[in-house]
C-alpha cells in the first residue's frame, strides 16, 4: 500500500509538471493585461473603473471589460497585452509575429510534413532503369524512414497538445523540436544511403517520387523546428509568457490542417487503387491538383466508382481547405493588420509628444485631434502600399521559383513554365501543360500547397485593405 501511495504521488507530481492538472492556454483578458497597458487604455475608462480595478486580484478575469474593448478597439487586445513589449516600442512587430504567427506556420507545416512523410514511407524510393518498375530500398534506409515517420507523428501530436493547452508549453515545445530534429537526421541519412545506389559511373536505378518526397519532408520538418526554436527563444528572452499567443479560433487551425492531411492521405490511398497505373506519389499529386482546384487533367478517373469517389473527396477536401484559408485570412487581415497599425500610430504619436514637450507653442499642435486623424490616415495609406508591395513580391517570388524549378525538371521553355505556373496560381488549369517527371510532380505537390492558399490570402488582403483605405479617403 505504501509503495502504491508513493507511486500515485509521483504520478501526480509528474502530471502537474507536464501541465495535466492545469489550464495552459491564455484565453481571457485579465487585470494584469489592463494594468500593463493602463497608460494607453486609460482614455477608454472612467476614473472610478480604474480605481476599482486596483482592488481586484492580479489574475482576475475581466469578461465584461473584454466585451467592451472588443467594440471599442479593432485590435486583438489580449494578443497585444500578452507581450512584454508595448505598441510603439522597438521590435514590437517582430515579437508579435514570433509569438502569434510562427506557431500558426508550424501548424501548417508539421501536419503536411507528416502527410508527405507517409507517402515517402509507403512509396519505394528507386526505379529500375531496365524494367522501369519501382524497386524496394535497402533495409537500413527503410528502418530509418519508419523511425523518422514515428518521430514526426510524435512531434505533431505534441504540437497539437501545445495548441490545445493539454500539456505545459515548455514540455511540448521541447518534445516537438527534438522529434522533428531526430526525424530530419534519420531521413537525411536514409536519403544519402539511397542516393549512393542511384549515382556513379554505371547506375542501375533512378530516383522515384518517394525519394523526392522524403527530401521535401526534410525541408518541412527542418522549417517547423526552426520556427519552434525561434518561438521558444522569445519565451526564454521573456518577451511573452509560456503559451502560444493565440485566441481560441486561431488555435483551431492545427485541427483543420490535421484533418486536411488525413483526408489527403486517405484520398491518395483510395485513388491509387481506383485509377490504374498510379503510384502513391502520383495519387497524392492527383489529390492535390483536385483539392486545390487546379484541374490539370493529366490524371483523371475512368470508372464510375472512381468518379463518384473523386467527387466526394474533392468536395470535402475543398471545404476543409477553405476553412484553413479563411482562418489564415482572418489572422492576416483582422489580427496582424490592426496590431501593426496601432504600433506605428503609437510611434508617430510618441514622436509628436516629444516635439510638443520641446516646443508646446508650435502652431502645428493647435488642432491635435485633426493632427492625429491625419497621422492615422497617413499610416493607413502607408500600410496599404506596404501590403501591395509585399503581396506583389510574394506573388512574383512563388511564380518565378515555380517557373525556374519546373523549367529545369520538365522539357519546357521558360516562357511555357511561367505560363503554366501563372495559370496554376489563378487555379485555371487549361491542361495543356502538366509536370511528368518524378521530381517535377514531387515539387509541384509542395509548391501548390503553398502557392495556391497564399494567392487567395494575397487577393483577400489587398482587396480588404483597398476597400478600407478607399473608405477612409472618402471620409
Amino acid at each position: 500500500m505504501k509503495l502504491l501511495s508513493q507511486f500515485r504521488k509521483r504520478l501526480s507530481l509528474l502530471a502537474t509538471y507536464v501541465g495535466l492538472n492545469q489550464t495552459n492556454v491564455e484565453l481571457v483578458l485579465r487585470r494584469e493585461h489592463v494594468e500593463t497597458h493602463k497608460r494607453k487604455l486609460a482614455p477608454l475608462f472612467t476614473p472610478v473603473y480604474l480605481e476599482n480595478l486596483s482592488s481586484l486580484d492580479y489574475e482576475e478575469p475581466l469578461p465584461k471589460t473584454a466585451r467592451y474593448l472588443k467594440h471599442a478597439l479593432s485590435v486583438p487586445l489580449v494578443t497585444v497585452t500578452n507581450l512584454n513589449v508595448e505598441p510603439g516600442q522597438r521590435h514590437f512587430v517582430l515579437w508579435l509575429y514570433i509569438s502569434s504567427y510562427f506557431p500558426l506556420l508550424s501548424a501548417c507545416l508539421a501536419p503536411l510534413g507528416n502527410l508527405i512523410s507517409l507517402i515517402a514511407l509507403i512509396e519505394h524510393w528507386r526505379i529500375s532503369l531496365e524494367s522501369g518498375k519501382l524497386v524496394p530500398e535497402e533495409p537500413a534506409p527503410k528502418v530509418l524512414n519508419i523511425i523518422a515517420f514515428v518521430c514526426g507523428i510524435i512531434g505533431n501530436v505534441s504540437l497539437l497538445m501545445n495548441f490545445s493547452g493539454t500539456l505545459r508549453y515548455l514540455v511540448t515545445q521541447c518534445v516537438s523540436i527534438l522529434c522533428w530534429v531526430a526525424a530530419v537526421a534519420m531521413l537525411l541519412i536514409a536519403v544519402l544511403l539511397t542516393n549512393e545506389t542511384v549515382v556513379g559511373a554505371d547506375p542501375h536505378y533512378k530516383r522515384s517520387e518517394g525519394f523526392w518526397l522524403a527530401v521535401w519532408t526534410i525541408f518541412m520538418y527542418s522549417s517547423s523546428s526552426i520556427v519552434q526554436i525561434i518561438n521558444l527563444l522569445g519565451y526564454k528572452l521573456q518577451k511573452y509568457g509560456a503559451s502560444y499567443n493565440l485566441d481560441r479560433q486561431q488555435r483551431l487551425l492545427i485541427n483543420y490542417t490535421m484533418v486536411f492531411a488525413i483526408w489527403q492521405a486517405i484520398g491518395a490511398s483510395v485513388m491509387k487503387h481506383l485509377i490504374q497505373n498510379l503510384s502513391y506519389g502520383g495519387s497524392l499529386y492527383y489529390c492535390v491538383v483536385s483539392v486545390f482546384t487546379v484541374g490539370l487533367g493529366d490524371i483523371h478517373p475512368v470508372s464510375t466508382g472512381a468518379k463518384v469517389v473523386a467527387l466526394i473527396f474533392s468536395f470535402v477536401g475543398i471545404v476543409n481547405l477553405e476553412m484553413i484559408v479563411t482562418t489564415l485570412i482572418r489572422v492576416v487581415v483582422h489580427s496582424a493588420g490592426p496590431s501593426v497599425f496601432w504600433h506605428y500610430t503609437e510611434v508617430k504619436r510618441m514622436q509628436l509628444l516629444q516635439k510638443y514637450n520641446e516646443n508646446p507653442n508650435d502652431p502645428v499642435f493647435a488642432n491635435s485631434f485633426q493632427l492625429m486623424r491625419d497621422i492615422r490616415e497617413g499610416i493607413a495609406r502607408q500600410q496599404w502600399r506596404f501590403n501591395c508591395v509585399t503581396s506583389l513580391i510574394l506573388f512574383i517570388g512563388f511564380w518565378q521559383v515555380g517557373s525556374a524549378v519546373l523549367y529545369a525538371s520538365e522539357d519546357w521553355t521558360y516562357f511555357n513554365s511561367m505560363y503554366f505556373c501563372f495559370l496554376c496560381l489563378l487555379t485555371i488549369g487549361y491542361g495543356d501543360y502538366a509536370p511528368t517527371s518524378v521530381f517535377g510532380r514531387a515539387f509541384f505537390i509542395q509548391w501548390a500547397m503553398g502557392a495556391v492558399p497564399i494567392m487567395s490570402i494575397i487577393i483577400s488582403t489587398v482587396a480588404d485593405s483597398a476597400f478600407n483605405t478607399a473608405g477612409s479617403w472618402e471620409r
